[in-house]
């Protein structure tokens, strides 16, 4: 029940006058206390299209319910209105029953990527307020859609990739347009709406990011004494990349001289074997021949002496 008694109460009048939209919000939250609901106003981006100021969005008053803390999709209805003494410009009608809007659900844009050799892509996944920390690099890609470049080339592979990384089932990870992907929880599993809702995606970070964005011929001090923060910004984030690189070309080069090493050793065992082999085949083949040569040596002095003297070698046959 609102009356004249209540506005001058909650406002501090005596004529029973509501003059705005948040006097109007501020009757209605004494009136629905202590039932689960409350009255609120909205802002809105002022200008649009910006993520920083915020203005009042005059005229509008929505009535809430939080959600029960025991109670999933609950909903909330406004019935048998009725007005005595108050304009029918100002009245409200009778509302059917609403349930709390899902909030968990989110579209982000697909744009084709590449994911490179010792990068990493992390993120934070929040579903109905629960945190999980969720991150990729090439080989995951690879390994997930079959692939061996660590490109995502469609809002298709996204998908699949996204559902690999977040691993849930109560998470549904669909592909709305080539251009689009859209996060949800399974209304059949996740009850929750309105407030107690949500879903998103915060905190993504890419290990060799923010890349600089000036060139060190471009620091001038003396000319533009006023962007000595950013030129210092760029100037660490640029050493953090030079000692990055430096890492991963220590790393590099220790690998190839390793391998270096692991191929020479490799080749003089190879030598020595051979080596051992051609050894063992030559004293072989140097026996062999010279029972050979022997042979024909004695088969030469046989001749010689059946030529030299027949009659002696007849004599050997009766």
């Amino acid at each position: 029940m609102i009356d004249s008694n209540v506005v001058n109460s909650v406002l501090g009048r005596t004529d029973g006058t509501i003059s705005g939209y948040k006097e109007y919000a501020a009757v209605l939250r004494s009136a629905l206390a202590g039932s689960g609901l409350t009255a609120i106003t909205y802002t809105q981006w002022d200008p649009p299209g910006q993520t920083t100021t915020r203005s009042d969005l005059p005229d509008v008053v929505g009535i809430v319910h939080n959600g029960l803390a025991t109670k999933d999709g609950s909903s909330m209805q406004i019935s048998n209105v009725s007005f005595t003494g108050v304009a029918a410009a100002n009245q409200i009608a009778n509302h059917a029953v609403a349930y709390g809007t899902r909030q968990s659900s989110m579209t982000f844009d697909f744009e084709p990527f590449t994911v490179y050799d010792d990068v990493v892509v992390s993120m934070q996944l929040r579903v109905d307020g629960a945190s999980s920390n969720l991150s990729f690099d090439k080989d995951f890609v690879n390994q997930t859609l079959g692939v061996t470049n660590g490109k995502v080339e469609t809002s298709d592979q996204m998908a699949t990739l996204m559902a690999a990384v977040i691993g849930r089932p109560d998470v549904i990870v669909e592909a709305t347009n080539p251009g689009t992907v859209t996060l949800k929880t399974d209304p059949l599993v996740d009850r929750k709406a309105g407030e107690k809702s949500g879903i998103g995606i915060y905190g993504i970070n890419v290990n060799i990011e923010p890349v600089p964005t000036m060139n060190f011929v471009d620091v001038d001090v003396v000319q533009n004494p006023e962007m000595i923060d950013g030129y210092i910004g760029y100037i660490e984030t640029a050493m953090g990349r030079v000692v990055a690189g430096a890492a991963a070309l220590g790393s590099l080069q220790s690998r190839i001289e390793m391998q270096s090493n692991f191929a020479k050793t490799m080749m003089d065992t190879i030598e020595k074997g051979v080596g051992r082999l051609v050894d063992t085949d030559m004293e072989e083949a140097s026996a062999r021949l010279a029972a050979i040569q022997t042979q024909q040596q004695l088969a030469i002095q046989g001749l010689q002496i059946a030529n030299s003297q027949p009659q002696a070698i007849l004599s050997l046959f009766p």
